[in-house]
């Protein structure tokens, strides 16, 4: 896991420190089989401190994920292979600011096929997947936080939301999307996310059809056409035809 805190560490040191004074003022007295277990032991214990704890705000906890996959752009073929007909709870990981988003599925491949199909990304306003088009896969980490029968899946889901409090979960609660009640900070926190509704015109010159899309990111996925291609042949203000066929217009 990742986002090991400044307290995390001074713990680790802390606790070694106290270790090491102890193995020097008591050295004459233990014998050196006993020394070397307790060298091992302290190790061990050095490294969970190091690697699975996780700090968010003041609560530190031990998370021991059931497998972790460092890179999820690199190891996407792994991480497909390995989650066929799995079902489970899972937590992306923001290398880069420490943003987490904690989800869960009966089928965690499926789940995972449209978390790495851009097209299906853009379509939908979720924190998680703005994050992933705007950062890449390839700084995110992803961790299956344990696999679990599909009748308790909820219910696991909802101990890790509430045990890791992620940023990227807009709702604290599991399946409350239609009767959860948000906070003033939440709707502002959603209204400036939210995408303006600008609905695009597509001449194709080679048809000589227009056709009007009620989003740009709905155009890119009828067209097969990365979202900010089109995003880009606005804010470059270009003129020619995108590819040489289509020309894009935006209407209010």
């Amino acid at each position: 896991m990742h986002g090991f805190s400044n307290a995390g560490y001074f713990l680790t040191l802390g606790f070694l420190s106290l270790i090491g004074s102890m193995a020097f003022w008591f050295r004459d007295v233990i014998s050196e089989g006993i020394v070397f277990c307790f060298t091992l032991v302290v190790m061990t214990v050095a490294c969970l401190f190091t690697n699975q704890f996780e700090n968010i705000g003041d609560n530190i906890y031990l998370l021991i994920p059931a497998v972790t996959y460092k890179n999820a752009d690199v190891q996407k073929a792994q991480i497909l292979l390995e989650n066929k007909n799995k079902s489970g709870v899972y937590i992306w990981v923001n290398l880069i600011n420490g943003k987490k988003y904690v989800g869960s599925s009966k089928d965690i491949r499926a789940r995972l096929y449209q978390y790495y199909n851009v097209n299906y990304l853009v379509n939908y306003n979720m924190y998680i997947y703005k994050a992933l088009l705007k950062y890449g896969y390839s700084n995110f980490s992803l961790d299956i936080l344990e696999y679990c029968d599909e009748s308790v899946l909820r219910d696991r889901e909802q101990y890790y939301i509430d045990l890791i409090k992620p940023r990227y979960n807009l709702l604290p609660t599991v399946g409350s999307k239609f009767n959860y009640v948000f906070t003033e900070e939440e709707k502002i926190r959603m209204s400036k996310s939210q995408p303006s509704c600008i609905k695009l015109e597509v001449l194709d010159l080679e048809t000589n059809i227009t056709t009007v899309y009620h989003s740009i990111g709905a155009a890119a996925k009828a067209l097969g056409i990365l979202h900010r291609r089109i995003s880009e042949y606005f804010s470059r203000n270009q003129k020619k035809p995108f590819k040489g066929r289509y020309i894009f217009k935006k209407l209010m």
